[in-house]
């Protein structure tokens, strides 16, 4: 059994917190299974329940919640900028009994909030949910790392009218248990004033429909579209439709991605629900594998106005036998190159395959090159799509492609280049025996829509979005990242669902947590997809 090192970030469950200057804490609470909900709250007289923390808790205040199982629980109380409010899991804390909503933890309508550590396993709806917001109106600054979701009957996370937000380090696993007709994404991100939000370093596998899936969903109000997102340095994997579900995403980040296994394709955007379709997407230095009955590595379709979407340093394995590495439907402004490729092209939504050399013939890819996968990583079949030594992918990228900046650091948190250039897709080649460290494990900085300098977090996770070449410097979030959007229009909250999916049936893996580090192993399981 191939076993697959994935470290994202230096994320860290327990320990010692690191506090931003600037914020104030007003009060240290504590839960135990042993405890009192008429008790204190202090570490030597602690509450029963969750329910009750939710309760009482102020802006500033932390939770911590001590080893056992609990129920859920909804928080209604948003902390400030300053003085975010913390519930922070320590290792061996589970939610296995749903709260009053059938979630595990229901936040409504609240901002600077971070939720942490946490497992929660086998709820009757979501693992997380985020509800009552509105596109003119959007939560904002909430900050859900490092947590472990596992057979949630619907979503793993719904998060709806969620702005400069982190969604960071989480395991989201099985979900979609109720079968077909639910949603079943590992990650829903809904409706217009969902901006400026970064999604990293998560493993989202084996969900019953998208690994993350996003909706714009013009009907619920506001400007119909997502942007100013920052999808970076996740692995998506194992799912029956799509990686990246994108409706409506525009001006956004994909970079540093490992996105392999998934049914359907590997990034789909298009528009069904959204006011628009997609614009300005920079797809960077990903490694994107799509196997045999899958489609498209990268398919974009329905493009607004003139397009401008880039491709370029990236892995493009396409495999299906319904597609290949990149498929448009004419957009004029798109343009790719500096990729590795394997499998067909399509200017016209797959009506006319062409080989690489038949999409140069149309101003594409010109200096990019097909490459037999078996001859770029270190054992396709075993899952492990690191370089492998002499392949063509090392010091094969650049720097920067059409005023786009390539990521700063790779899927394992190393910088970027190691050797004399940029290498293409989610990994930098280490040679066996060499550790190749020498930088941290900040954000990419990978050009339009998000970014910003990190700032200190205060609860010793990552360290910070990078920054961006294109977009506004935006605000900083609960966790002192930096984390922006554009804050979207007016309307009322509600669920979008649009959802773009083909073919059915995948096999899919198994699960290894070990959350420092982040080790990774397969087996072999089934589900489908239901459209």
């Amino acid at each position: 059994m191939q076993r697959r090192k994935f470290a994202a970030g230096a994320y860290l469950l327990a320990g010692a917190v690191a506090v931003a200057p600037n914020v104030a804490l007003a009060a240290e609470y504590y839960v135990a299974t042993d405890g009192s909900d008429a008790g204190a709250g202090t570490a030597a007289d602690p509450w029963a329940t969750l329910a009750h923390a939710a309760s009482v808790v102020a802006p500033g205040d932390v939770v911590h919640v001590l080893p056992g199982n609990y129920a859920g629980f909804t928080l209604e109380t948003s902390g400030t900028e300053g003085a975010p409010i913390r519930f922070v899991a320590e290792p061996g804390v589970i939610i296995d009994t749903p709260g009053p909503t059938g979630d595990g933890i229901r936040l409504q309508n609240v901002s600077d909030v971070v939720i942490e550590g946490f497992r929660i396993v086998g709820m009757p709806d979501r693992g997380i949910a985020h509800r009552g917001a509105t596109p003119d109106a959007p939560s904002r600054r909430l900050v859900i790392r490092g947590n472990v979701i596992e057979m949630a009957a619907h979503e793993g996370m719904y998060l709806s009218e969620v702005a400069d937000s982190i969604v960071e380090y989480n395991t989201i696993t099985d979900v979609g248990t109720d079968g077909p007709d639910v949603r079943g994404h590992c990650i829903y991100l809904a409706n217009a004033g969902s901006d400026g939000t970064t999604i990293r370093g998560n493993e989202l596998a084996r969900c019953l429909k998208a690994g993350v899936h996003f909706n714009g969903d013009a009907s619920i109000g506001g400007d119909g579209v997502i942007s100013g997102l920052v999808i970076e340095r996740n692995w998506i994997h194992d799912n029956a439709q799509n990686g990246l579900n994108m409706d409506g995403v525009q001006d956004s980040v994909i970079a540093g991605n490992v996105i392999e296994g998934n049914a359907s394709n590997g990034i789909r955007a298009y528009r069904i629900d959204a006011a628009e379709g997609p614009r300005d997407l920079v797809i960077v230095a990903n490694t994107i594998v799509v196997p045999s009955g899958g489609g498209w590595c990268v398919r974009i379709t329905e493009e607004a106005g003139n397009g401008g979407s880039v491709v370029f340093d990236n892995v493009l394995t396409g495999l299906g036998d319904f597609g290949g590495a990149i498929a448009l439907d004419g957009t004029p402004g798109f343009a790719s190159d500096y990729n590795v490729v394997t499998g067909s092209f399509s200017p016209d939504r797959g009506d006319t395959l062409l080989d690489l050399a038949g999409w140069q013939g149309l101003g594409y890819d010109g200096a990019s090159i097909v490459a037999d996968p078996q001859e770029v990583f270190v054992d396709v079949g075993g899952g492990d799509f690191h370089l492998r030594d002499g392949a063509v992918a090392i010091d094969f990228g650049v720097d920067t492609y059409m005023g786009r900046t390539a990521p700063s650091v790779d899927m394992d948190g190393r910088p970027r280049p190691l050797g004399g250039a940029i290498d293409a897709g989610a990994y930098e080649y280490c040679p066996p025996g060499d550790d190749c460290t020498g930088g941290g494990t900040g954000g990419t900085g990978a050009t339009t829509g998000a970014g910003g300098t990190a700032g200190t977090s205060t609860t010793g996770g990552g360290s910070g979005a990078g920054t961006a070449a294109t977009g506004s410097a935006g605000s900083t979030g609960a966790s002192g990242e930096t984390a922006t959007g554009s804050g979207a229009g007016s309307g009322a909250g509600g669920d979008g669902c649009g959802c773009d999916a083909r073919r059915s049936g995948r096999t899919g893996g198994a699960l290894l947590v070990v959350l420092l580090v982040l080790g990774r192993s397969r087996r072999q399981g089934s589900v489908g997809c239901a459209r």
